[in-house]
């Protein structure tokens, strides 16, 4: 498939006129991206769930049966291309130092009750597993130094060494945890790391878990940014309830970016988590990325595509 990507351009008139350009990268009518990274050249990669139906998680349950296969695409000057097809519930993306991209996605193979979760990166020729079954669904990655920050569905934050996993029980089995009672199910969506010692991960608390295989679920709240100090040695909580689905998050200089799905929206907090400002728009946003010159990209799930401002052109949205 090559679908060039469309550059659209916009004109604001005020006191002076500026021209700014704002890149939107699409890939068929079948592409619902989830997340992106971006390599050292610029080239931007983006995970995708195609052909899956979108469903509104607000709803007392989930379809029966949701296709969650999909593709990692390089997107460049001629277009998209798959780099991998066929994965079961491709998420996270990252790029390490190496300039490898990584992936987390899963495989639901035949007489397994749970899938295998799976960390694959690709060298720009291949693909080679990292690491497999260390967290029940993975989501969001970052890399960081050696390794790798990971979250996921319902089991832990952990740092990956490339074969040396250091687990942070995240939440805790324990009821007196704040993060967990006995009828919640945790969601962890997206991580972005701010300096060298602290995390930020968009959290979901979802009620009324019938089952850890189907997932289904009744109702979803404690809607909650986490921070993490000192790599896990200590937590707070910012933004509790502010959002109606946190998904993508963004460390900025002094600020973050956090993806709201439900709200369509993007909105820039303070690292406190007082949102400075609210920046409608966007159909389903899940994963924010910053591109090497500086622009601010983010997918947009429900619209298909993925869609890149400058910082400035966002904040005067």
């Amino acid at each position: 498939m090559s679908i060039i990507p469309i550059v659209l351009t916009f004109l604001f008139l005020g006191f002076s006129s500026l021209l700014q350009a704002q890149t939107v990268y699409t890939c068929g009518d079948d592409y619902r991206p989830i997340d992106l990274t971006f390599d050292a050249e610029g080239t931007l990669y983006s995970s995708s769930k195609e052909k899956n139906p979108i469903f509104n998680i607000e709803e007392s349950s989930l379809p029966e049966e949701v296709k969650v296969n999909g593709s990692i695409y390089r997107h460049d000057a001629t277009g998209c291309k798959a780099i991998a097809e066929d994965w079961w519930n491709p998420y996270g993306l990252t790029t390490t130092a190496e300039g490898h991209i990584c992936a987390t996605h899963a495989s639901k193979e035949k007489g397994r009750l749970l899938p295998e979760s799976l960390l694959s990166c690709w060298n720009g020729k291949e693909w080679s597993i990292q690491e497999e079954d260390f967290i029940l669904l993975p989501r969001g990655l970052i890399a960081s130094g050696t390794g790798f920050w990971i979250v996921g569905e319902g089991a832990s934050i952990n740092e990956n060494s490339l074969g040396d996993l250091a687990y942070l029980p995240f939440p805790s089995e324990s009821t007196s945890n704040p993060l967990r009672k006995p009828d919640e199910f945790p969601s962890l969506n997206f991580i972005t790391e701010f300096g060298s010692e602290r995390l930020f991960i968009t959290a979901v608390i979802i009620h009324g878990v019938d089952s850890v295989v189907t997932s289904r679920l009744h109702v979803t709240t404690s809607i909650t940014i986490i921070t993490v100090e000192d790599k896990g040695l200590g937590m707070t909580f910012i933004a509790k309830d502010t959002f109606k689905y946190p998904t993508g998050i963004l460390a900025l200089e002094n600020s973050l970016l956090v993806a709201d799905f439900l709200n369509n929206s993007v909105s820039e907090i303070s690292l406190e988590g007082e949102v400075l400002n609210t920046y409608p728009g966007f159909e389903g946003p899940m994963g924010i990325k910053q591109a090497p010159n500086g622009d601010i990209c983010v997918a947009e799930y429900v619209a298909g595509h993925i869609s890149c401002y400058t910082l400035e052109m966002l904040r005067n949205n």
